[in-house]
């Protein structure tokens, strides 16, 4: 409802370029449906959104040409979701940029994470045996198995 620099609409989604960029070009993707957090829309929107996601960072990298992409989702407050609406942030990154995004943890032992395999294996593996095909994961899978004809997204500017 505020005032926005649209630059790509369409039946699922907005994306827009942030009002308070960290870096030069970041953009945000947002749901047309109005949900908290992405898992809450069906299967194929939450694809569409995902693979809109990807194409934009390319199209930021090859535009800008700045050194790299950061794909963020953050869901719930706990993560740091400011505004309780479904959506991805693509961050431009360039070299020195200041923005900081790493994330360091500690080791956790062995049987931590055997525990926590055993928690959510199941869980993970009942969740997507609930999806069922669409004709837009369909169309995905075919976009997968034809490579665009473009020079890669991957050139000189990564290490």
């Amino acid at each position: 409802k505020i005032e926005s620099a649209k630059v790509y609409d369409d039946q699922f989604l907005t994306a827009v370029l942030d009002i308070r960029p960290l870096t030069r070009g970041q953009t945000l993707i947002f749901s047309k449906k109005h949900v908290p957090v992405l898992s809450q829309l069906p299967p194929e929107e939450q694809a569409h959104i995902l693979l809109f996601a990807s194409m934009c960072s390319g199209a930021l990298f090859n535009t800008l040409k700045c050194t790299g992409t950061s794909v963020v989702i953050n869901q719930g407050v706990g993560a740091g979701q400011v505004v309780p609406h479904a959506s991805i942030t693509i961050l431009p990154r360039y070299d020195n940029d200041g923005v900081e995004l790493i994330l360091t943890g500690k080791e956790a032992s062995k049987e931590t994470i055997h525990q926590l395999v055993g928690i959510l294996s199941q869980s993970i593996t009942s969740a997507v045996q609930q999806l069922q095909p669409s004709a837009h994961q369909e169309v995905i899978e075919e976009k997968i198995e034809q490579p665009a004809e473009q020079e890669s997204l991957f050139d000189e500017r990564l290490p």
